[in-house]
């Protein structure tokens, strides 16, 4: 019985660890709950308010375009002897492209010479008579004019010589050639083309409505494709007429690229710069939440969420001004607020 006893006993003190086992595992799940709630923060990204100067912009797109773009013309005819540059080259206003054959143009001057001095001798005879007075005046005239018709000759001969050295017209870039050692080049005919890229050219359409607020001297900022650097500009003329057919006026705008790495035909993004705001409060735009009732942003405050509503001014970029609603010891949200709740768990991606 005692035994028996002890065995009830046993039973009951098994029993009561079972039931203090049962008992405790609320207190365990509710901390295994807890651990769970922890792990379920939602990871986030989170970046601090700054301060920064702002600009309004119009935006528009447009390719660059050099401000002198020409074909050099062969002024003479003759076979292309020798290429002193090639495509990318730069030249220097007057520098020599290509040098053409002169073993005929040279023999042209040197008979022309020989007509313009035996014209010339026998004019200044007939000057000598007409003096006096053993030669008539018409045939004095008629002597002079021979002589003059001759030298024109020789100049115009002199001169062809001279062009069958190929010259740039301007200081720029050689950005095609068009002939090869061995052509015959005809007068007139396009052998090169060159390029002033100093400055570049930016032509924009401005609709009528915005036209108000460009001026001659506007700060322009370009920015290309592939490119982190910003490109400033002027703006150098403004058209004085409405296009008809779009409504839109054709401002210019000059650029002057010292590193060189701009080029005709690149596809360019424009901001006209209307206004700027100094040391103005910026965040990221893709920080925002539109909502019917406004825009929000989530703010990090000691591991939640807190949705704030905000107030935003000019837009550049991907940057947003901020008037209203932050202050400057504000964290943003910027990856993971979507769908979030205000009160939310999160939690720094990367961090424990």
């Amino acid at each position: 019985m005692a035994a028996c006893g002890g065995g009830d006993d046993e039973g009951e003190g098994q029993g009561a660890q079972a039931a203090g086992g049962r008992g405790g595992g609320p207190p365990g799940g509710m901390g295994g709950m807890g651990g769970a709630g922890a792990r379920a923060s939602i990871p986030v990204e989170v970046t601090p308010v700054e301060r920064g100067d702002i600009a309004a912009t119009l935006l528009t797109y447009t390719s660059l375009e050099a401000e002198r773009l020409v074909d050099v013309i062969a002024r003479t005819q003759g076979l292309v002897k020798i290429l002193y540059v090639e495509e990318g080259d730069r030249v220097t206003e007057g520098q020599p492209l290509a040098q053409l054959d002169t073993d005929v143009l040279k023999l042209t001057l040197q008979e022309r010479e020989v007509s313009m001095n035996s014209l010339e001798a026998t004019f200044k005879r007939a000057q000598e008579l007409v003096e006096r007075e053993l030669l008539s005046s018409q045939e004095f005239e008629q002597t002079r004019f021979q002589y003059e018709g001759a030298r024109t000759q020789y100049e115009s001969a002199k001169l062809q010589l001279e062009y069958a050295t190929i010259r740039s017209p301007f200081s720029g870039i050689v950005t095609e050639r068009l002939i090869e050692i061995g052509n015959l080049v005809a007068n007139n005919q396009a052998v090169f083309r060159t390029a002033d890229f100093d400055p570049l050219l930016a032509r924009i359409f401005v609709p009528e409505k915005d036209i108000r607020q460009v001026k001659l001297g506007q700060t322009v900022r370009i920015n290309i494709e592939g490119a982190e650097e910003t490109f400033t500009g002027k703006v150098r003329m403004i058209s004085p007429i409405v296009d008809p057919a779009s409504g839109t006026i054709k401002v210019t705008v000059e650029i002057r690229d010292r590193t060189r790495t701009l080029r005709p035909g690149m596809f360019t993004t424009v901001n006209l710069i209307t206004a700027i705001h100094k040391n103005a409060m910026r965040i990221e735009k893709k920080a925002l939440v539109a909502e019917a009732e406004g825009i929000y942003v989530f703010l990090f405050k000691g591991g939640r969420a807190e949705k704030k509503r905000i107030e935003t001014g000019f837009s550049e970029g991907n940057m947003i001004e901020v008037p209203s609603g932050l202050t400057d010891n504000d964290s943003i949200i910027t990856v993971g607020q979507e769908g979030l709740r205000n009160g939310a768990p999160v939690r720094i991606a990367g961090q424990a």
